[in-house]
């Protein structure tokens, strides 16, 4: 897993394409590759971050959620 913080904003939208309880759509991707988020920014981001870039509620709090569980089995 810790390969996900040399991610760069290509490799982990396709990483998160396949993390099929995240059920993210077109939208959130884009928001992802327009604020040109790698795996290193991703490991910090917060559902207040996710709201600001423009993404829904849902999807930024699982998205948040999600980051949380990584940190944890990175130990972070």
């Amino acid at each position: 897993m810790s390969e996900i913080s040399y991610y760069d904003t290509k490799d982990l939208i396709s990483f998160l394409q396949v993390q099929d309880d995240l059920q993210l759509i077109k939208e959130d991707f884009d928001i992802i590759r327009k604020e040109r988020i790698t795996g290193r920014s991703f490991l910090k981001l917060t559902e207040e971050k996710l709201r600001s870039y423009g993404m829904k509620g849902g999807p930024s709090s699982d998205l948040a959620d999600f980051v949380e569980k990584l940190r944890k089995k990175l130990g972070e």
